[in-house]
């Protein structure tokens, strides 16, 4: 005897989460700079570039974990082949690693990185805030996939790690580390603004 199929159903608070940390980083990083910087273009597509590759690189890698380690739900223990069961066993996705934890974790580290060496609204504390956001969100979001049985506690930290690693390691590996080390060759130095009447440019300056 067949077992009826089951209508989709809604969407939980840490599919809300997930999805709207996702679009958060996406339109951050392509309007931010195109509303508050004199459309600056160069800024938003390399931003957008550096976000779709984390993001497309941390599901791919979060898609593989799956097909080839799978691991069952924590929800499915109990459970019975009996068609009537209440408790049927279907199979309701792979466990490890959690998937949701996974991205909102690289969104957050999108968004750590990008807050932190571009400053995107003017430094202080609108970008020290939305750090410390990102980051209790994706905690949230591995916590109430756990507290539903949907997630192990083991597939949940290693989605952290590997989420955040992923967020936060290739924009900075791909492009920050080397603006740091052209804006700032050597310890104790700066570049400042400079100009006269004629002319203006940027001069090195340092305390040595």
């Amino acid at each position: 005897m067949a077992r009826p199929c089951r209508a989709t159903p809604p969407p939980t608070s840490s599919d809300v989460l997930w999805h709207g940390t996702t679009y958060y980083v996406l339109l951050d990083g392509l309007l931010t700079p195109l509303l508050s910087d004199g459309f600056n273009t160069d800024t938003a597509l390399q931003l957008t570039l550096l976000n779709w590759q984390a993001i497309g690189t941390a599901g791919l890698l979060t898609r593989l974990v799956h097909v080839t380690v799978g691991r069952a739900r924590p929800l499915t223990e109990g459970c019975s082949n009996d068609p009537k069961a209440k408790s049927y066993c279907e199979f309701p996705g792979a466990s490890f690693i959690a998937g949701h934890a996974a991205m909102t974790s690289t969104n957050a580290g999108l968004a750590c990185a990008n807050h932190r060496h571009l400053e995107l609204y003017g430094g202080g504390i609108p970008d020290a805030a939305v750090r410390p956001i990102l980051v209790t969100t994706a905690a949230g979001v591995g916590v109430l996939r756990m507290i539903a049985d949907k997630h192990w506690l083991s597939d949940t930290v290693v989605a952290w790690v590997l989420g955040g690693s992923i967020g936060y390691g290739m924009p900075y590996l791909l492009r920050y580390r080397y603006a740091r080390r052209l804006l700032v060759p050597l310890p104790n130095t700066a570049l400042l603004p400079w100009g006269d009447q004629t002319s203006g440019g940027l001069q090195l300056r340092g305390v040595f």
